[in-house]
């Protein structure tokens, strides 16, 4: 038996005002409005993307690119250098992912920089490069002209070298190789790399005043040493020449010879000998020896009356070792 017409009617309304109910929900509206949102502008997000990638606000340039204020030994022109050696650079922008790695990478290539420990961009818009920088300690001097390099035995550019600045570095004398690669690039010579260290020891913080200018130094003197057959740290032997001529034996680099007082020690005792003759320039005196474990030492010339005739007054240039 079917159900009466209006029975049927009011079963219809009741389903349909039910349906609407849902429909009309606050889940129901938010979500329906959350899908129109994503049907809407999904599609925009790349082109709304890459127009604010063009902003000015975003794009890297030369001014946004900062470094630690380097010490006074160093150029000021390494931001300006790095970015002309990276043209590719005026078309990033600081919201790619791979933009400070790619920095850090473009910063360590140069020359005067000696690592990047890290790359942070700030809120300001600016791109803040944390390094360390190589520091001259010395000009090795060759029979193809002067080179700068770092306590690491690190060549330096020479160009960006007056005259009165290589001449203000402490000298490294006798070194027979040239180097081996470009500026940033260590020199490949074990000789040079261990005249660096005791060229750093001389002249701590860069400080020349407290003992290569008062010791009146002129120049460290490596030893000489065969090209294809390069010396061990505790093959070589150091000397020493102030401005008056005066030869002190340094002896090995650091660390080569346990046996050796230590670079403090061999500096205390360079104190003592001046404050005990108040000077180390003596014509009397052929050289001076720091080296032996008993205390430093030195021979005097022979009087030229007791010379035989026809005897020089200096010391052959290989001794003592």
């Amino acid at each position: 038996m079917r159900p009466p017409a209006d029975r049927r009617s009011t079963t219809r309304l009741s389903w349909i005002e039910w349906l609407l109910q849902k429909l009309l929900s606050p889940r129901v509206m938010v979500a329906a409005i959350l899908a129109a949102l994503v049907v809407l502008v999904v599609p925009a997000i790349p082109g709304i993307w890459q127009a604010v990638e063009q902003t000015e606000r975003f794009r890297l340039t030369e001014e946004k690119l900062e470094l630690p204020a380097p010490p006074d030994s160093v150029p000021r022109k390494i931001i300006e250098q790095t970015w002309n050696s990276h043209p590719e650079w005026a078309q990033r922008n600081l919201l790619e992912w791979s933009l400070a790695r790619d920095i850090a990478k473009g910063f360590a290539e140069h020359p005067w920089i000696a690592s990047v420990d890290r790359v942070e961009k700030s809120r300001t818009g600016r791109v803040l490069v944390t390094v360390q920088y190589r520091i001259p300690i010395a000009v090795v001097e060759t029979h193809r002209g002067l080179f700068p390099i770092d306590g690491q035995g690190v060549l330096l550019p020479s160009s960006d070298f007056s005259l009165a600045e290589s001449n203000a570095l402490p000298r490294v004398r006798g070194i027979r190789s040239i180097p081996n690669g470009k500026a940033g690039t260590a020199w490949g010579d074990p000789v040079v790399a261990a005249a660096a260290r005791i060229c750093a020891i001389l002249t701590p913080n860069q400080e020349l005043d407290r003992y290569w200018t008062r010791y009146q130094l002129e120049a460290l003197v490596a030893p000489s040493v065969i090209e294809s057959n390069p010396a061990r740290d505790e093959e070589m032997t150091f000397e020493l020449v102030t401005t008056g001529g005066q030869r002190i034996i340094w002896g090995h680099p650091p660390g080569a010879d346990a046996l050796e007082p230590t670079p403090k020690q061999k500096l205390g005792r360079l104190d003592h000998y001046l404050s005990q003759y108040q000077t180390l320039h003596d014509p009397q005196v052929a050289w001076i020896d720091v080296t032996p474990p008993e205390g430093t030492s030195r021979r005097l010339r022979a009087p030229v009356s007791e010379l035989p005739a026809g005897r020089s007054t200096q010391k052959p240039s290989g001794e003592p070792h």
